[in-house]
Parts: structure tokens; C-alpha cells; sequence
């Protein structure tokens, strides 16, 4: 029960960031793309942590960005 609380939570999350992705957070795009349209579960949960996420850096995010869109 906890764990899906949790999941509810994060979702939620999740789609306040979605909102403001187009404020140019580049960790919120990054989580976007991961979570939809690349459907990469694994990533997805580690972009979610919002602790990962904040230790992660606007910085990482916009390189993680490039990188993706090179490929």
C-alpha cells in the first residue's frame, strides 16, 4: 500500500513538472522524454527521485539533452 502511495505521489510529481517543462527546466524535459517517449522504466524511476534529480543538476540535464538529440 505504501509503495503504490508512492507511485501516486511521484506521478503527481511528475506532472506538475510536465506543466512547467516549458518553463525551461532542462531536468523536466529530461524526465519527459525519458518517462514518455522513450519508455525507459529504469531511468524513469532514477529522473522521478527528486533527491537524484536535484543532485543531478541543470547543468547534467541540458548535456543529457544534447546527447539524446545527437543520436
Amino acid at each position: 500500500m505504501t509503495m503504490n502511495r508512492a507511485r501516486v505521489v511521484a506521478l503527481a510529481l511528475s506532472a506538475l513538472g510536465s506543466l512547467t517543462a516549458g518553463c525551461g527546466d532542462p531536468c523536466a524535459r529530461l524526465e519527459r522524454l525519458v518517462c514518455e517517449k522513450m519508455d525507459d522504466e529504469r531511468r524513469c524511476k532514477l529522473m522521478e527521485d527528486a533527491d537524484r534529480r536535484e543532485k543531478l543538476g541543470r547543468d547534467a540535464c541540458k548535456s543529457i539533452l544534447k546527447s539524446l538529440e545527437r543520436r
